[in-house]
């Protein structure tokens, strides 16, 4: 077994290229079979992926969509984000992102079509 192989890597989804005023909220519809403890770290020109740069959450387990507003306190520039799920999570599943900066600037993915 090649012990670069990974296994120990955590899953996640990233987002590079954002110039967000911090503070900024984080607005993401959800839902998972099994969900637990989740988080958000993010970067600043400033520091990267540090200690105090990182949000946790509950991940909702559920059949239904769940809205979750996670704070990302820093009051600087967010440039990037790493959402990263429940370890060992079942069914997580992702509809929508938003990041909204203090100054009301955002930006937002959808993933999954309506139906």
């Amino acid at each position: 077994k090649d012990p670069k192989a990974g296994g120990n890597n955590k899953v996640f989804i990233a987002r590079a290229g954002l110039d967000l005023a911090g503070p900024v909220v984080a607005t993401l519809r959800i839902k998972a079979v099994t969900g637990g403890k989740a988080s958000i770290t993010w970067r600043t020109r400033e520091e990267s992926f540090g200690a105090g740069q990182v949000a946790a959450f509950d991940w909702p387990a559920g059949a239904e969509w769940r809205a979750v507003k996670v704070d990302l306190p820093d009051k600087n520039k967010i440039l990037h984000v790493r959402i990263i799920p429940p370890s060992g999570a079942v069914g997580a599943v992702t509809e929508s992102i938003e990041l909204r900066g203090a100054d009301g600037a955002g930006e937002s993915w959808k993933f999954l079509r309506d139906k």
